[in-house]
């Protein structure tokens, strides 16, 4: 329901225009969205995005995938007119009701919940793990450009225990809420561009401890709360801690695991 009422999606025939052109104060006020499902460069592989409706730097803001899908400008005069137009306009989505008559309307509405429904993606194997930095950069990249662009709920990342990540290859790009790294983990050394721990930290979504703790036997730490665990179940099962008291939003965590050939080594 929620999709339906505060989900504007195009070319989804005239009944579903005029629904919600009646709906757009009720998008207006609940921060919705609008999606854009076409062919993925004139192949019949559909490719999915979205923008927010409304958002108040306009047409200047801009959806992360199609650059040219934007919103719609927000104001004073606009609020008030969508909380006037609010119930009249909830009326009009009896149109937007009547177009889910149709089959190409109802499999529209499910790729936009399929869009929009978190997903782990995971790079390399136990079997296959990534050995180096190039390698991860472009298997980060390939998971980035699938075309239903669904958010990431976690990123498993299976490195063969040499892995060391200190500029971001692509991860801040897919914006996991857990980033699990097994035979593989975050580091703090030289670098000319920016290092991950470091963007991770002027975001304010990660878990990152205030200063670095630098010992002897790993000079290379970096400031992330790294938090081990013994499986990737383990990580998944976590529920991550409130950024404040006073916020809904949860901090992205990062997870550590020994890979298969660490285990091994060890034994």
């Amino acid at each position: 329901m929620g999709l339906f009422l505060n989900t504007k999606i195009e070319g989804s025939g005239a009944l579903a225009w005029i629904g919600d052109k009646g709906l757009a104060p009720f998008r207006y006020l609940f921060n919705g969205r609008t999606v854009r499902i076409e062919p993925r460069d004139g192949s019949p592989e559909l490719e999915i995005h979205h923008v927010a409706s409304f958002h108040k730097n306009g047409d200047w803001n801009r959806s992360n995938t199609k650059r040219d899908l934007r919103s719609s400008s927000t104001g004073e005069i606009q609020a008030l007119v969508s909380v006037v137009l609010l119930i009249p306009g909830l009326v009009l989505s009896v149109f937007k009701l009547l177009a889910y008559f149709f089959t190409d309307v109802r499999e529209r509405h499910s790729l936009a919940k399929e869009h929009f429904t978190p997903v782990n993606r995971e790079i390399g194997s136990a079997a296959n793990p990534i050995t180096t930095i190039e390698a991860l950069r472009e298997a980060l990249t390939a998971e980035r450009n699938k075309p239903k662009h669904q958010p990431t709920n976690a990123l498993i990342i299976h490195g063969d225990g040499n892995l060391a990540i200190n500029e971001d290859p692509g991860i801040l790009g897919l914006n996991p809420m857990k980033l699990i790294l097994e035979g593989a983990r975050i580091v703090h050394k030289p670098s000319a561009a920016v290092r991950l721990d470091d963007a991770m930290w002027r975001t304010g979504k990660w878990q990152v401890a205030a200063v670095r703790v630098v010992t002897s036997a790993n000079v290379d730490a970096s400031a992330v709360n790294d938090h081990g665990v013994s499986s990737t179940e383990e990580a998944l099962a976590v529920t991550a801690p409130r950024r404040d008291w006073t916020s809904c939003k949860r901090y992205h965590m990062i997870f550590s695991i020994a890979s298969p050939q660490q285990v091994a080594a060890a034994i």
